[in-house]
């Protein structure tokens, strides 16, 4: 059953469904690249390239978001590993607490909690955890989204083309490997990760296009049954958190405590 909610500028879709198991297996993996070494017996535990925009890994298909250099890329699960709203209800993309200026929005969500756990089940501490790289979660406090705009964590609205500029254009808030600072960790995309760059053009006049990778990521999705799927971004008012439709190929937003799919992503190293 599918609700259909206009808010302001705001499209919003909200899928409602059963929570779909990952089946996956466990995974793990990284390290700086040119430093991994592999025996045989790791052979099996690493990513296997495709050349078809997926690669096999831990007895899944994954969709290849971007090449991130050096033998990495970051890719995406085509299954929902649950069904969640981003927020608790009535709550918005970022909480009320004291010190929330501080907070990302992504930190302390609902859908985080159930990547952080899926990665803990499937990867942590196996042989897949190996192929795993470092990430730094780039994503805008509150306080950067009330410079852009937003009064308050109950008061937010900006412009979309604000919103798509400075919040998930190209650059704006991309997932980045950091063996110094980062982590191993599974994450959702940002919208940055999928936004489509404008090559000659101002980065003032993005319009919201995510590249040929990520229409094809997309697809596969759809064709596993998710219709709509979370994003960690923030989306134009304070309400919304961004996430991706089967029949748009741009971004676009999702009220917050709406029931949407929580699909993993990965930076991993390919052999």
């Amino acid at each position: 059953m599918y609700k259909f909610m206009i808010i302001s500028s705001l499209v919003v879709i909200a899928v409602f469904c059963g929570v779909e198991s990952a089946k996956a297996r466990q995974m793990s993996r990284g390290q700086p690249s040119s430093f991994i070494k592999t025996s045989e017996t790791d052979a099996e535990f690493y990513p296997v390239d495709n050349h078809d925009g997926t690669v096999t890994f831990m007895n899944q298909t994954w969709s290849v978001i971007k090449d991130m250099g050096e033998g990495n890329v970051m890719i995406a699960s085509t299954q929902a590993i649950a069904f969640s709203p981003f927020s608790p209800e009535h709550h918005g993309y970022y909480p009320t607490s004291s010190l929330s200026w501080l907070n990302d929005g992504y930190r302390d969500s609902l859908v985080k909690k159930e990547i952080d756990t899926w990665y803990q089940e499937k990867i942590k501490g196996t042989d897949y955890e190996k192929a795993v790289v470092p990430v730094y979660l780039n994503n805008p406090t509150f306080t950067d989204m009330k410079k852009l705009g937003w009064k308050s964590h109950t008061d937010g609205r900006i412009s979309t083309h604000t919103w798509r500029v400075h919040v998930i254009g190209p650059g704006a808030y991309p997932t980045i490997v950091n063996h110094a600072h980062g982590s191993k960790r599974a994450f959702l995309l940002s919208g940055s990760d999928l936004a489509e760059p404008k090559h000659g053009w101002p980065a003032d006049h993005y319009n919201g296009a995510i590249t040929r990778a990520a229409i094809d990521y997309r697809n596969r999705l759809y064709n596993n049954g998710v219709l709509s799927s979370w994003l960690r971004s923030p989306s134009e008012e304070s309400c919304a958190a961004s996430g991706l439709y089967a029949r748009d190929s741009r971004v676009r937003g999702y009220v917050a405590w709406m029931s949407v799919a929580v699909v993993p992503a990965l930076v991993v190293h390919l052999r």
